[in-house]
C-alpha cells in the first residue's frame, strides 16, 4: 500500500471524527432548545445541516471501512468526497456558530423582566434619591449599604437596583462611589483643608479604605489624586 493512499485514508478518518463531533454539537443545540419552556424551534437550515451531515459521516466512515478493509480503492471518488467535506464543514461551522449564539443569547436570562416599579413614578424616586445624595450627602457614611439607600426611599432592595441599573446605567456601589469622588475633588483644591492628608479626605468623603478610593478615583478622573492637585493647582 503505498504513502498516497495511506494519507489519504488518514484525511478520511480526520474529517469523520470531525463530523461526528459536529453531529454531537448538533445535537446538543437542538435538544437546548427543546428543553427550554418558550416554545422556540431550532431553525429549518440547523436540522437540514445535522441531518445531511450525520448521513454523510455514516457515508465517510463506510467508505473508509471500505478501503481500509476491504481494500477497495476509489482515487477518484477520494478526492470527490474530500472537497465535497471541506466545503460542507466551511458552511456547517458558520451555520453552527449561528445557532450557538442564539442559543445562548436564548437561554440568557432577562434581569428585572417582572419590572417592580410600574406602581411608582420614576420621576419622583429620582427626585427622591437626588434630595438624599445631592442634598443630604448621605453618601459620606462609609457604611451606607443598599439596604439603608432603599429603606429611606420607602422602596424595595429590588426596586431600588433595578432604578438604578436601568436608569442610571450603574451599579449601588459605582453611584455612590461617583459622589464620593466629586465630594472629595472639591475638597482636594481646598486650601483650608491642606492640614489633611489626602487619606483623610477620602474617609471624609466616606471611603472606608484608600485601596478603593484610589482606584475608584483614577477610574473616574483618570488621575491619581496628587495629579489632579497638581493640574487644577
Amino acid at each position: 500500500m503505498d504513502a498516497k493512499f495511506i494519507f489519504k485514508k488518514h484525511i478520511f478518518l480526520i474529517f469523520v471524527i470531525q463530523l461526528l463531533t459536529y453531529s454531537i454539537v448538533s445535537y446538543r443545540v437542538l435538544n437546548i432548545k427543546r428543553d427550554t419552556k418558550d416554545e422556540i424551534k431550532p431553525t429549518s437550515s440547523l436540522k437540514f445541516l445535522t441531518t445531511i451531515m450525520l448521513l454523510f459521516a455514516s457515508s465517510v466512515l463506510l467508505l473508509y471501512i471500505s478501503t481500509s478493509v476491504f481494500k477497495v480503492k476509489g482515487v477518484n471518488l477520494t478526492n470527490l468526497v474530500v472537497f465535497f467535506l471541506v466545503v460542507f464543514v466551511t458552511a456547517l461551522e458558520m451555520q453552527m456558530l449561528k445557532g450557538l449564539k442564539a442559543t445562548f443569547n436564548f437561554i440568557e436570562p432577562k434581569k428585572y423582566k417582572n419590572s417592580n416599579l410600574q406602581s411608582q413614578s420614576i420621576n419622583d424616586l429620582g427626585n427622591q434619591l437626588n434630595q438624599l445624595l445631592i442634598d443630604e450627602k448621605v453618601y459620606l457614611n462609609p457604611n451606607l449599604k443598599a439596604d439603608d439607600l432603599a429603606s429611606m426611599l420607602k422602596i424595595s432592595r429590588h426596586q431600588l437596583s433595578e432604578f438604578v441599573n436601568q436608569e442610571l446605567d450603574c451599579s449601588f456601589n459605582e453611584l455612590v462611589n461617583k459622589y464620593r469622588v466629586e465630594y472629595i475633588k472639591h475638597d482636594l483644591l481646598n486650601k483650608e483643608k491642606n492640614h489633611l492628608s489626602i487619606s483623610g479626605l477620602a474617609q471624609d468623603a466616606g471611603f472606608k479604605s484608600d485601596a478603593t478610593f484610589y482606584r475608584v478615583f483614577k477610574e473616574q478622573t483618570g488621575f491619581t489624586p496628587s495629579e489632579y492637585i497638581k493640574l487644577n493647582a
